[in-house]
């Protein structure tokens, strides 16, 4: 399998799923173990618009604060190469 490393730190695996605001990607985090995550890599086209930028920080905002067993843990959110991402615990199951 061909993986890609984004924000030298994570092995892209494959996609899991898409949506209106990005993709996301089963990712293995190369400074800690190699620990599964998600990865979510907004649409470049998106990172160019101020109402959208707000809303994805606005996502990473709430997310770091809530602790919910039905919530998925925000580990850390950036900016790599103009791409903004958010990096979350992956929960192995059906998409929701």
């Amino acid at each position: 399998m061909t993986t890609t490393l984004f924000a030298e730190q994570f092995n892209l695996q494959h996609e899991l799923g898409r949506g209106s605001f990005g993709v996301v990607y089963l990712a293995l985090d190369t400074t800690l173990r190699n620990r599964r995550v998600a990865l979510k890599i907004l649409h470049p086209q998106l990172s160019v618009d101020p109402a959208t930028l707000g809303i994805f920080q606005n996502e990473a905002g709430t997310m770091a604060v809530l602790r919910h067993d039905n919530i998925v843990t925000l580990y850390t959110a950036g900016l790599w190469q103009g791409q903004r991402y958010l990096v979350m615990d992956y929960i192995d199951g059906p998409s929701l």
